[in-house]
């Protein structure tokens, strides 16, 4: 089940600046984000004066790509809602 890549097509579909702006605020303070980044680099006019590529370039590469998908380990746990049919389905698939 889609996680984090639901954040990443939201970057890479944002028309403007306004709508990146819009997913930061959504996902600044969660575990989408690298540990390691420096977030108020985010939130400054040096941001914003960049071309809309080079903004979505600098967000994608802020998130935590080994969180793209929901860990099988973690099906059960309510945060991530997974259907009952998603965790069937994926319990075959890896013989559970």
């Amino acid at each position: 089940m889609e996680w984090n890549e639901g954040v990443v097509q939201r970057i890479r579909h944002a028309k403007t600046s306004k709508d990146l702006q819009s997913i930061y605020n959504d996902i600044k303070g969660s575990s989408f984000l690298r540990y390691d980044v420096d977030m108020k680099a985010y939130e400054t006019d040096d941001f914003t004066a960049l071309e809309l590529d080079d903004q979505k370039k600098a967000l994608l590469a802020c998130l935590e790509m080994n969180h793209l998908y929901v860990n099988i380990r973690e099906i059960d746990d309510k945060e991530y809602a997974v259907s009952d049919e998603d965790k069937q389905l994926n319990k075959k698939f890896y013989g559970k």
